[in-house]
């Protein structure tokens, strides 16, 4: 089976480059499969270094170049370029184990219906910095990635580990050309989904998250999801969309609400704008004081939340995005 290998990149050259070369390690044969590195627009050389690497590099690499416009159309454009069967896409910040190639494939040639997709499982990095924050925060991602499972739904539907039949995608799905941290790749997972997807989990095929993490990163991004959600929601149509945001609809559980407004009030209670003012500082002085590694334990997921709710509010009123 040729596979081909799509990372869609912005200025991450830093790290892109040791995704490049691990790729490069691959126990599948590098004549078997290609990358396609399809470059939104970076401003700190990548283009120039991927150039440069491809004349190297053991497989066949092949640049896209895009005007900066955004993740949907930089993914749409290195899909669409690929020459293979089954699209592997990993995000410029996952590094590949060295079976990851070799398990997607197997995974499709045992499953070869058009409309199965694989997930691969994700950890986080351990080459990433041992910060109290840091340390925290991987154990709250690590929980999220699929663990244990067979069958995954839209839900699961991250770009940083996942294959897929190209004519499936191409004929049924395709990313939208949305803002930043829209959950893009879950609408088009949901679509997929209603399209007759099936999305088959594997353990084996695993890569490492290799992105940096602060109290502070962390809130612009959960802002912006935040900020976003109510493009999302719009387009799927789903309980679990609008138990996240608590714009209920007859007929949603009256459990989920009621879970929600329990959430709501303690978490209003608990971190508003005042105590938001005083945790965050602290969650930044835990990287010189150690002592404070149990209320960075006990408070991260809390200020991200926090943060998402301030963007959703701020949409829902008409406010202007603001970066946090």
């Amino acid at each position: 089976m040729f596979l081909s290998v799509e990372i869609s990149s912005y200025n991450r050259g830093h790290i892109l480059r040791l995704v490049l070369e691990r790729l490069a390690g691959q126990t599948y044969p590098a004549s078997r499969f290609e990358v396609i590195v399809s470059d939104d627009g970076s401003t700190d050389g990548t283009p120039e270094w991927v150039a440069e690497y491809a004349a190297q590099a053991p497989y066949h690499l092949e640049l896209v170049r895009n005007d900066h416009a955004g993740c949907g159309s930089t993914h749409n454009n290195g899909i669409l370029r690929a020459r293979g069967d089954v699209v592997l896409m990993i995000a410029d910040d996952v590094l590949p184990s060295p079976r990851l190639l070799e398990e997607h494939v197997r995974m499709h040639e045992r499953n070869p219906d058009a409309a199965v997709g694989v997930v691969g499982r994700l950890e986080q990095s351990p080459m990433l910095p041992s910060t109290p924050f840091q340390t925290t925060w991987n154990r709250i991602v690590n929980s999220i990635f699929p663990r244990n499972r067979v069958e995954l739904d839209y839900r699961d539907f991250f770009v940083n580990n996942l294959s897929f039949k190209k004519a499936f995608m191409v004929a049924n799905g395709m990313f939208r050309s949305w803002p930043a941290a829209s959950h893009e790749d879950l609408e088009l997972g949901y679509r997929l989904q209603q399209c007759g997807m099936r999305l088959l989990f594997c353990d084996e095929a695993l890569a490492y998250h290799h992105h940096a993490e602060t109290i502070d990163s962390i809130a612009r991004r959960s802002y912006a999801q935040g900020y976003q959600w109510q493009l999302f929601e719009t387009h799927v149509p789903d309980a679990w969309v609008r138990a996240r945001s608590g714009n209920f609809r007859p007929g949603d559980s009256a459990a989920a609400r009621w879970r929600f407004r329990g959430r709501l009030v303690a978490r209003t209670v608990l971190f508003n704008r005042a105590t938001i003012a005083i945790v965050v500082p602290l969650i930044r002085k835990s990287d010189t004081h150690a002592w404070l590694a149990p209320m960075v334990d006990l408070c991260a997921a809390k200020v991200s939340s926090y943060y998402f709710r301030k963007g959703l509010v701020d949409r829902r009123r008409g406010l202007p995005f603001r970066y946090v």
